[in-house]
């Protein structure tokens, strides 16, 4: 991993923090933890800009997650919706889930809560981020989109 400009550790050091946090090594499958380190890696590829629409991307993807999650737990393994405790994106190995929300996220979760967003925008940052997260090893699902 390349070592990160001291300036850029403050700007960045919530995600800094987190990447130190795992060791580099996929330590945690936690959904949230996962976004962080995919928000990380994205800031190192691309401009300001653009990397201001990847923070309103992730954070709408983790806020679907946390809307359907708990129902598609359920559905695949026959949680109860009692475990509900608290953020699904907190839950360990909810990052396993991240591709399954591709279409959900796509076609009604985006619309409903952020209506302008460029849909086909939306789909290319859905297929490298579920590209990412099996290629880190985060999940061992791949994407389908609809």
């Amino acid at each position: 991993m390349e070592e990160m400009s001291e300036e850029n550790k403050e700007k960045y050091a919530p995600l800094h923090q987190l990447v130190e946090a795992e060791g580099g090594d996929i330590a945690s499958k936690m959904a949230e933890n996962v976004l962080g380190r995919y928000l990380y890696e994205m800031g190192k590829n691309v401009n300001e800009d653009f990397f201001k629409i990847c923070i309103i991307f992730v954070r709408l993807y983790r806020d679907c997650l946390n809307e359907y999650g708990w129902e598609l737990a359920r559905k695949q393994h026959a949680v109860t919706l009692k475990e509900k405790k608290k953020e699904f994106a907190k839950e360990p190995e909810s990052a396993d889930y991240i591709p399954d929300l591709s279409n959900d996220f796509i076609n009604y979760f985006l619309p409903q809560e952020f209506s302008t967003f460029d849909k086909y925008l939306a789909t290319e940052l859905v297929r490298h981020l579920c590209d990412w997260v099996f290629k880190n090893g985060y999940t061992k699902k791949t994407l389908m989109l609809l």
